[in-house]
């Protein structure tokens, strides 16, 4: 003989049971939700912060993006990686400030032509020619690396364009598009800047006994 009430009791617990235990499977779902989901959604914002980075042009500092087990987003890391490989080597022949400059503007940027009055520098190693001749073909690339990499310095903190690298000479203006009416002042302050570091360099030269320029 069975009693109504312990069999009522018997079935209280089982639905008691089984809601505990769909509440747990259901919490269990979402944590999983949640850890797939974040482990989704981290490439995807690492591939958004860098893309971001592109509007600035500053290419050497974007990161490259790890490879994905899931396809869609591995082909957007792979995608992502060859443009950052062509833009590095875009970037050091265009003007880094008048892309960045064309970017902000969007679809409305124009580059019409149109008369402006500008100041533009030009800088030249005296006697290269034959400096080169005494250095092997490594030596002269190091030597150019450097000295361009410390003469754009100086033009970059004064606000100016270097518009291309020419042999041992570099050109570089100031003014339209990016700068204001003190253009001529800003690239004298250059100039003065460059023959500074370059009396610094060339002492350098001098205590590891090579030739100054």
């Amino acid at each position: 003989y069975v009693r109504p009430g312990s069999e009522r009791d018997r079935e209280i617990k089982r639905v008691v049971a089984a809601a505990g235990g769909g509440v747990a499977i259901l919490i269990i779902a979402v944590l999983v939700a949640l850890f797939f989901g974040r482990w989704i959604s981290r490439p995807v914002g690492r591939l958004a912060a860098a893309a971001r980075g592109v509007h600035t042009m500053e290419i050497a500092d974007l990161p490259m993006l790890p490879r994905s087990v899931f396809r869609e987003l591995d082909e957007a890391a792979a995608a992502f990686n060859d443009m950052r490989a062509a833009l590095k080597w875009f970037a050091m022949y265009v003007p880094r400030k008048l892309v960045a400059r064309l970017v902000v503007q969007g679809e409305d940027a124009r580059v019409d032509s149109e008369e402006r009055r500008v100041t533009v520098l030009f800088t030249d190693i005296t006697g290269f020619t034959g400096l080169s001749e005494q250095l092997s073909a490594s030596e002269t690339a190091r030597l150019l690396n450097e000295h361009f990499s410390l003469l754009a310095t100086c033009v970059d903190s004064e606000g100016g364009i270097i518009d291309k690298f020419i042999g041992d000479s570099l050109m570089a203006f100031w003014g339209p598009p990016l700068g204001g009416d003190d253009h001529a002042e800003s690239a004298c302050r250059a100039a003065i800047a460059m023959r500074d570091t370059m009396r610094r360099f060339n002492e350098r030269r001098r205590m590891l006994g090579e030739a100054p320029i």
